[in-house]
Order: structure tokens, then sequence, then C-alpha cells
């Protein structure tokens, strides 16, 4: 089944520019055709590394970088705050298996854009893509929901 993007693109928009980094090539290949067949966005870049990701950065700067948390190399999380220093016009959407809330306030707190699991569905994360390249944040459902519990729920301090 093809995604409606009808809710989600502007006629005669551009296409946003979007860089992927994941260790595993074929999540990143995968995720490469759907923006590329979304209508909304082009793919520009690729690296399955924190090393690449800093190389692709030198070279282009895309407006969305969809990065994921744990690589061989290094964390996207600990890699955030560079990024967002060195780049600040790149949007940082964080694109992980990981859903604790713990995660997610880090990624949030070290610069993230937004936050997507790897497990949304394919509209949610063109979404994403589209949300935060217009300069908002974004918060895939599942990560929402997490963020609202713990916000709803009170602290418990304990004596330790």
């Amino acid at each position: 089944m093809e995604p409606d993007n009808s809710q989600l693109s502007t006629f005669n928009s551009p296409l946003i520019n979007v860089a992927i980094v994941d260790d595993h090539k074929v999540i990143a290949d995968g995720l490469e055709r759907l923006i590329n067949e979304s209508g909304l966005a082009c793919v520009t870049g690729k690296a399955h590394s924190i090393a690449g990701c800093r190389e692709l950065l030198k070279d282009r700067q895309p407006e969305v970088l969809l990065l994921d948390i744990s690589m061989q190399d290094g964390s996207g999380i600990d890699l955030c705050p560079e990024i967002k220093a060195k780049y600040p016009q790149v949007k940082v959407l964080m694109l992980t298996s990981y859903g604790e809330l713990a995660t997610i306030t880090r990624a949030l707190e070290a610069g993230a854009n937004g936050y997507v699991l790897k497990n949304s569905e394919p509209e949610e994360l063109l979404e994403g893509i589209c949300t935060v390249a217009s300069g908002e944040r974004f918060l895939c459902e599942e990560a929402n929901m997490t963020l609202q519990m713990n916000e709803n729920s009170p602290m418990e301090l304990t004596r330790r």
C-alpha cells in the first residue's frame, strides 16, 4: 500500500534534503527508497558511522538528518550537540529502536529536533521529516505517549 502523502505536501513545494546515518545498510537503503519515493523529500547522502556522519556534513548539510542512536563507533545522542554547534541549520531527527523515557529525554536535551521509533509507520516518519524541516519539534506517537505518561505521573522520591 502506497502512503497517502496528500496531507503532508503542499503544491509545488521543493523537496526536503535528507541525509541518513544508520549503521545498518539495509535499513539505510530502505529508508532512502521510502523517502525518495515519497514526493516530499530526497536523500542527498548516507553514512554508516559517526565518523562517516562527520565527513558527510563537511561536504554538504541536509535540511534534515536522520540519525540513529546506537552505532558501532559511538552514540548519535553524543554527536547531536556537536552537529547543532557546527551546523545549527541542520534539523536532527533521531530514528531509533530505543523508546525508553531516559533515552528520549537525553536525545531532546542534546538538541534533537525530533524522535521517531523504527517501528513507526512510514507515514509517521515522513510527517516527522516535514515537521522538523519546518522548524517544529516532532515526536512519534509512542515517544509522545511515553513523555506524557511521565509528565502525568507524580514523582516519587525515596530516602536515598
